[in-house]
This record gives C-alpha cells, sequence and structure tokens, in this order.
C-alpha cells in the first residue's frame, strides 16, 4: 500500500531540514538503550513548549530508526492533522458535517497506541494556571492512573547554543544610549523570530535549512509512573530534569564579565581586604583599588557563546585535517555528565602540548557539554590569540607572583567567584607543558584555591575534582620539545611564532588523541582520604600536596598505552645499536600480554590489532627520521634510534612508561624490596608512587613469569642522570651559582661525561631530568642558600651512598642476550 501524499511530503521535508542534526544519532541510541532496559514497557515522550518542528523532528528520527516497529502515529496536544493519522484527521472532518458519526475517544486511542507497544508524545506547556488543567493533562494523568508499565520520557530540545546571559545596567553615558537606540530596532525582529534561545518556528526553519548542525535533542530523564506519582510530581520532575540537561550543555545561566568583576570588587570583605592593604603598603585605597581592577582586567575571562561557536567550528575544521580523531570511553564520559546536573566539575588534566588547552574544551562542546574556563598562561595572552582566547573561556595566569598578595587575593577570588556562578573550571595540574613524555610534579596553585575555598566555606556549591589523561599518538610539539632537553632556548610565544607554526602543523598528520576520564571525586571524598590522624598546623599545606599526587596517579593510571610509545619502549630499552625486526615483534608481543596484567589499558587500535598498530607506528617513526633502516647479512631488515633523535623516542618512551615503571623498579633491584625501598627514594622526583606499603604490595603482585630484567633497563638513563649529577656536586663544594646557572652546569657536566663514554646513553642528560636533580638536592640540602638566590654544595654522607647504590643498581642489570633469548622462544 503507497503512503498518502501528505506522509511522502512529510518526509521528504524532514529529511531536508534535519540533515545535519548532528545529536541526533547520540539521542536515538539512548533511547534504543532505555528501550533495552525497560523491555515490555509502554513510553511516553513529552515535550515542553514545542512546536511542530521538533514533532517533525521526532518523528523522522523515530521514523529512520526504527520503521513502523516503534513508529509516533499519535500526538497529544497538537492541532488536528499535525498530532492524528491522516485518516483518522479525514473521519472527524466528515464527522463534523454528519457524514460520518462513529467517533472514538481520545483516550481510547491514546490507550490502544500504547497497547501495540507505539510510543505517545504529549506536549505540555510550562506555564501552569493555578487551578487550571488542560485537556492534554487530563488525558496524561488518566494513562498514569489506568495503564501499567508506563515510562516517561521527557525530551529536551535545544536549537541553539546560545548562553543564557543576566542583564548587568549599564553604568555609562555611551552605553546606556546605545542600548536606548538599538532595543526599538531589534524589538520587531524578536517579535518575529523570537529570541535565539527561545526561537520561534520561523527562526527554528531558518536554522534547518541552512544546515545548522549544532541544535541538540537529548533525553532529559527516565521517569517510571508508579502508583505515586502525580501529574504535578510529573511536571515538576521533567522541568526539573530538562532544566539540568540544559545547564550541562549552556552551563548556567551566566554573567557578563562586568558582573562577575562588580560581584568581586563590591564583596564586603574584599573592600575590607582593600582597606587593611592599602594601610600595610601605606597608600591610599583608591590605588590599590585600580590596581585589584587592572589585576582583574588581566586574569578574568571575557567569555561569549558566539565566540566558542565559532572557535569550535573552526577546531572542528583544524582538528580533523591534523587529526584521525578523538578516542573515548563512553561510560566515564556519561558519569562526568551526570555528575555536571550535581555541581561544579573541576577538569585537572595533564599537559603535553599546547593543543592541550583547546583538545578538552573542543571535545566537551562536540559532545554537547558546556565548555569550562580554563587557566593558562600569560605567555599566550598575546594579540589578537589572547582576545580569542579570553572570548572562549581563558583566564590568564602569571607565571610567578610569589609575593604580590594583591594578585593573589584576586586570582583566588576570581576562581571562587566562577564555581559559586556555576562555571565549570579547567587547570593543568603540572602547571606548565611536560618536555619529557611523563608526567611532571604538580603545582599546588589552583588546586590550593579549590581547596581552601571548600576547607573555608566560601564555595555553595557541590564540587568535583576529574583528573583527566590526554595522549596523543604524536604531538606538534615533539622538535621543540627535543631542542629544549638539550639545553636549546624556548621559541616566544608571539602572532608571527604562532603563524609559521600554524602553518607547519597543518602540513602534517599527528594520529588519534586519546582522553580518558578518571571517576569524578567529590571534593570532601578526595579531603577525607588524606586527612590526618592528629591536628596539623597548617591542614591546607598538608593536604594539598597529597590530593595532588592523589590527581596525578589517577591521571598516569588512566593513560592509555600507544603503538609509538610501545615501539619506542623496546628500541631505546635496547643497549647499543639496533635490533632486528623479529626481535622487535616478539619483544611487543610480550609487552602486548604484560600491558593488562600491570592494571593499564591499550588505545583501541592496539587492541583491534596489536602487531599491525605497531608496525604502522614503526612505520610513521621511520618516515619522521625517529628510527633508521638497515639491512642484515640474511636478508632480514633491522631498526636502531636515529642517534641525534634519541630525546624524542625518549618522549615518546616515556608516554608508556608509567605502565612498566613497577616491573622496572623490580628488575633494577633484582626483586629484592629493601632495594626497591632505595630505587624509590632515589627516583621520588621524577616518579609517582603510592604509599610504602601500596608500593611493595604492588611489586609482589607483579608475575614471576614477568620479564622484568627487560623493564630494568628503562630505569637505565634516569640513574645514570643522577648519578653524574653526584659526581659534579662533590667536584664543586666551592662554588655558588643560582638554580639555573646550577642546571647549566650539571647539563654541561653531563654532556662532557657522555664524550668521554662514562654516559653510554644520550637520552640520559636532558634538561628535565636535571632541573629534577636540582629540585631533590635543594628538598634534601644538597644545596643550600644563606639567605640570598645562590646556592651552594653542602656535603652530606647520602650523596657517596647513593653514588655507590647507583653503580650497584646498573653494575647488575642483566646480560641482554640472556634477555633476549626468553621472548625470541616464544611463540
Amino acid at each position: 500500500m503507497s503512503k498518502p501524499v501528505f506522509a511522502r511530503i512529510s518526509e521528504l521535508l524532514a529529511s531536508k531540514l534535519y540533515r545535519s542534526f548532528e545529536s541526533s544519532e547520540a539521542f536515538l541510541d539512548e533511547v534504543a538503550e532505555i528501550r533495552k532496559q525497560h523491555v515490555g514497557k509502554k513510553f511516553i515522550f513529552l515535550i515542553f513548549d514545542a512546536g511542530l518542528l521538533e514533532l517533525l523532528a521526532l518523528r523522522y528520527f523515530f521514523k529512520k530508526r526504527w520503521g513502523d516497529h516503534f513508529k509516533i502515529r499519535r500526538a497529544l496536544g497538537y492541532w488536528g492533522i499535525w498530532g492524528t493519522p491522516f485518516p483518522e484527521t479525514v473521519k472527524r472532518f466528515f464527522s463534523w458535517f454528519g457524514l460520518y458519526r462513529t467517533q472514538t475517544s481520545k483516550a481510547r486511542l491514546a490507550k490502544r497506541e500504547l497497547q501495540e507497544k507505539h510510543p505517545l508524545v504529549f506536549k505540555l506547556h510550562l506555564g501552569f494556571r493555578a487551578g487550571r488543567v488542560s485537556s492534554t493533562e487530563k488525558l496524561l494523568e488518566y494513562l498514569m492512573q489506568t495503564e501499567k508499565d508506563l515510562v516517561v520520557i521527557p525530551v529536551v530540545f535545544i536549537w541553539r547554543r546560545v548562553g543564557r546571559k543576566i542583564e548587568v545596567k549599564d553604568v555609562n553615558l555611551s552605553s546606556r544610549l546605545l542600548r536606548t537606540i538599538r532595543t526599538p530596532l531589534l524589538l520587531p525582529w524578536y517579535l518575529l523570530l523570537g529570541d535565539p534561545t527561545k526561537p520561534l518556528g520561523l527562526r527554528k526553519l531558518f536554522m534547518m535549512l541552512r544546515g545548522y548542525s549544532r541544535s541538540i535533542v537529548g533525553v532529559a530523564s527516565v521517569i517510571p509512573v508508579t502508583s505515586e506519582t502525580t501529574l504535578q510530581g510529573l511536571r515538576r520532575e521533567s522541568i526539573r530534569a530538562i532544566q539540568k540537561e540544559k545547564k550541562v550543555v549552556l552551563g548556567p545561566v551566566y554573567k557578563p564579565s562586568r558582573g562577575i568583576w562588580e560581584q568581586i570588587l563590591r564583596d564586603p570583605s574584599f573592600l575590607t581586604f582593600i582597606k587593611q592593604h592599602a594601610i600595610e603598603e601605606g597608600v591610599s585605597e583608591t590605588k590599590i583599588l585600580k590596581r585589584a581592577e587592572s589585576n582583574l582586567k588581566e586574569i578574568a575571562a571575557d567569555y561569549s557563546h558566539a565566540t566558542t561557536e565559532v572557535m569550535g567550528w573552526g577546531l572542528e575544521k583544524v582538528f580533523h585535517t591534523i587529526y584521525q580523531g578523538f578516542t573515548f570511553d563512553k561510560e566515564q564520559f556519561k558519569k562526568i555528565r551526570d555528575k555536571s546536573k550535581e555541581g561544579v566539575l573541576v577538569f585537572i588534566p595533564n599537559h603535553r602540548s599546547y593543543l592541550d588547552f583547546l583538545v578538552l574544551s573542543y571535545f566537551l562542546f562536540r559532545e554537547q557539554m558546556v565548555t569550562p574556563h580554563v587557566a593558562a598562561g600569560i605567555n599566550l595572552n598575546f594579540w589578537p590569540i589572547g582576545h580569542a582566547f579570553k572570548a572562549g573561556g581563558a583566564f590568564f595566569i602569571r607565571r610567578s607572583f610569589r609575593g604580590d598578595k594583591l594578585y593573589s587575593e584576586m586570582l583566588r577570588r576570581y576562581v571562587i567567584v566562577l564555581m559559586n556562578n556555576h562555571i565549570n573550571i579547567e587547570f593543568f595540574i603540572e602547571g606548565m607543558r611536560s618536555r619529557i613524555g611523563k608526567m611532571t610534579p604538580p603545582k599546588y596553585g589552583i588546586l590550593k584555591v579549590v581547596i581552601d575555598a571548600f576547607l573555608q566555606k566560601k564555595v555553595t556549591e557541590k564540587i568535583f575534582l576529574v583528573p583527566v589523561s590526554i595522549t596523543y599518538d604524536r604531538v606538534t610539539e615533539d622538535k621543540m620539545h627535543k631542542r629544549e632537553l638539550e639545553g636549546g632556548t624556548k621559541v616566544q610565544e608571539n602572532a608571527l611564532n604562532a603563524v609559521q607554526g600554524s602553518v607547519k602543523v597543518l602540513l602534517n598528520r599527528y594520529g588519534r588523541v586519546h582522553l580518558r576520564f578518571a571517576e569524578p571525586q567529590p571534593i570532601e571524598e578526595a579531603i577525607s582520604k588524606h586527612m590526618p590522624d592528629s591536628e596539623v598546623p597548617d591542614l591546607s599545606r598538608w593536604l594539598v600536596p597529597r590530593v595532588a599526587f592523589d590527581v596525578c596517579h589517577k591521571i598516569n593510571l588512566q593513560t592509555p598505552v600507544t603503538p609509538a610509545g610501545l615501539v619506542s619502549t623496546v628500541l631505546i630499552a635496547r643497549p647499543g645499536a639496533a635490533m632486528s625486526q623479529l626481535e622487535l615483534e616478539r619483544c611487543l608481543l610480550m609487552l602486548e600480554k604484560d600491558v593488562p596484567r600491570l592494571g593499564f589499558t591499550k588505545e583501541p587500535e592496539l587492541e583491534m590489532n596489536f602487531l599491525s598498530a605497531c608496525m604502522r607506528a614503526l612505520s610513521r617513526l621511520i618516515k619522521d627520521g625517529i628510527v633508521q633502516e638497515y639491512k642484515l647479512q640474511d636478508g632480514g631488515t633491522g631498526v636502531r634510534i636515529a642517534d641525534d633523535e634519541r630525546i624524542t623516542a625518549m618522549y615518546y618512551r616515556n608516554a608508556a612508561l608509567h605502565a612498566f615503571l613497577l616491573p622496572a623498579i623490580w628488575g633494577m633491584s633484582r626483586r629484592d624490596e629493601q632495594k626497591a625501598l632505595e630505587l624509590r627514594n632515589l627516583l621520588r622526583f621524577e616518579f609517582f608512587f603510592p604509599g610504602r606499603e601500596e608500593f611493595l604490595e604492588s611489586l609482589r603482585s607483579i608475575p614471576q613469569d614477568m620479564a622484568v630484567e627487560f623493564y630494568a633497563y628503562l630505569l637505565e638513563d634516569v640513574l645514570e642522570n643522577i648519578h653524574a649529577c653526584l659526581s659534579c656536586l662533590l667536584q664543586s663544594t666551592d662554588m655558588k651559582l643560582d638554580d639555573r646557572q646550577w642546571s647549566s652546569r650539571l647539563l654541561k657536566y653531563g654532556h662532557e661525561r657522555l664524550i668521554e663514554g662514562e654516559i653510554r646513553r644520550r637520552e640520559s642528560v636532558n634538561t628535565h631530568s636535571i632541573k629534577a636533580f636540582v629540585e631533590m638536592a635543594k628538598n634534601d640540602e644538597w644545596l643550600s642558600s644563606d639567605g640570598g638566590r645562590d646556592l651552594s654544595v653542602n656535603i652530606k654522607p647520602e650523596l657517596g651512598v647513593y653514588r655507590t647504590q647507583i653503580k650497584d643498581f646498573l653494575a647488575g642489570l642483566q646480560n641482554w642476550e640472556d634477555i633476549k633469548s626468553k621472548w625470541m622462544e616464544q611463540k
């Protein structure tokens, strides 16, 4: 039987209108999952203050996915032909003239639809007149009372992702004049088309006809109907769920930048602080206020939904060009969305690339979540990039503001106001990009602000900490990182260098981006886990480092190993020049078996076809000049890391090193717990470790058949660096240098030992490991100050002890040929 002409026209129109409705597939997947969880149930979909285009959308999406098996044939609250099947509309029309007498009530027809397992759509209004219930609501209430196994699903439509702004009164004459002129000019436009956040039918039609892809349809919640469910309760729960879902996508009803500023600058406690600070500095309060406003202007974002939308469109083009796609865990992300409805999310990612700043925000925007306000270094605030970043939600922080009490106070209050306005924030726990490929020691600044605000009850919203792992198959700055690790100067951030760098980036491909989210943790849980058994003088100072290291540990646990990381791990572990491709493949197969046994995950390409993914990564490394090929005498192929690219290979090795750190320690210590603890102490400024007992228990759980002697070679470069630095200190007892000068001297000393052959691994000498050693030396007071910036050597007995321990560890490395024979025997 052919379809009625009206039905064919309706389907054709819907296919043209909703051709670019990106969120429809995710919405249908969610409905499919709900149907699977509620087998045999009857479904009612609620839409509030919706027009014809919303109904057409639902009908078209359901028809496209399920055909006639789960088809919306009846919509209550719509007039005539739009809400009922076409034949029934014709019958009702003729009944008005007495030509067709038999009519079935809407209630019976609705019940019939449910009995046949077809969904119903109810259109309700948000407005509620006291003492009056519409006929549509009476019908819904009747079905709730008479039908069993009923499930109600409120549906949210967001036609345009425009922020819902609180108006702030204009404070100057020009602003008021502009508003006076603009309002009457825009009034006819809004009367005809509606507000962007609540568009009328004509505006919706225009948006669909021009292929606007950012409109969103989603399930707000699932409400099973019970005997205790009332119509008023159902309305209230549905509206609350829709508002929560809108908050996830659009964020809260936000204030313009000036409104945020006023909230800070007019706070009575802030004015008290200004008065006290003016007395301390001996200047007028007006002068301090001007400085405070200047600091706030430098720090604060100037958020604009329109700019975010444009940036999202632009980044989609760029990322589609340079990356093969994003991988993420859907279950992890669902938890993030759910927690976003309950409170403020504080995203805490690692920091591997400049693009980290954009990647997470773009991903959240793409997945229909509001983008967070992101803490960024002041070095990125250059024209014109800085202005665009601020409009996209960046707030800028100076690299150092120690001793600047006013600046610190402005930053603290700004972060607190953001959270109190239910604005999600993001900051990088490492502070600066990791040039070494693994996580670097955490910086406490923003985390301390968040924890202090909670302890002092300055934040009224519930706070969730969300550790995030961002991993790349290849970072865009690998050559830049290599230069800096070898002692080269950092490229200055400015518009010219940004343009030149962008052109180079767009001409290359960088594989995939892997995003993983740890379980969102309420801040009170994160703090209670580390609360001291007895009272401490400064609770915040006690808690912040422990929470920070816990966050870093969770990020490492979520970081998947990549093909390039595994290939680099094997090649850089091999002492000497090279290995055959057969050796490489056998060793990689050993790693494939060990990764899940160690509790870590592989990126999806490795899960699908491990060896093929590794060989593709090897090909990319060869193409980039990091790995070299050569022919063997037996006709086979050998591979080796290019001498001048060992630091680049180390970067990719380090991206996977977190997975093999414990077996590396177990192998280097020759399965001796006491020696493992000694090694843990030596490496505490290079890696993150759990508590002593948990650390030992993890070592004991390593399978006996694991080739830990192979993994021991992964620590050789770190130990060589520490040994060289200790030797340099013992030879420099008469020197007084500042941090930078000590780093420079240690780097030069390391290069000399490399040339003389005392250090056999080129990657052992790098600026990151040397800086980590300087921090350890200052912490253990091997380098100490008498009050100034300069540091002098303080000889302590453990210096010689540590040197002896390291020599013993390095001398105990098992012969490579013996290690190789083990995996070469494996099939």
